[in-house]
């Protein structure tokens, strides 16, 4: 699931919620307080990918709730490097062959 996490709660129990990129409304998401608070604080208000066990009523685009067991914040567009500055990063990645010999090789692994 994708979406932006907010409102955290610990007080009975260790939930947050995630508003989803389509949709509407929140997806309540239970996590364990040991393993994820950390990564939790650092996602409040971050675009997030979020793994687990999703529960849905009928044909609902989104889940209603979900126990999480992994998550990961979406880097911004600026985080993510250029593919221009890979440039010349491996200039002996070929070997000995040209770049268009070289990518039949390795599709041809495939």
């Amino acid at each position: 699931m994708k979406g932006v996490l907010g409102r955290v709660n610990v007080h009975d129990r260790a939930q947050f919620f995630i508003y989803p990129e389509f949709g509407e409304g929140s997806v309540e998401c239970h996590f364990d307080a040991d393993k994820f608070m950390s990564k939790v604080r650092q996602a409040l208000g971050c675009l997030v990918i979020a793994d687990g066990v999703m529960e849905y009523i009928g044909s609902d685009l989104n889940p209603t709730s979900a126990f999480i067991q992994d998550i990961d914040i979406v880097p911004e567009d600026y985080q993510i490097p250029l593919v221009s500055r890979f440039s010349g990063i491996a200039p002996n990645l070929t070997g000995d062959f040209e770049i268009d010999q070289f990518i039949t090789e390795v599709r041809n692994g495939w």
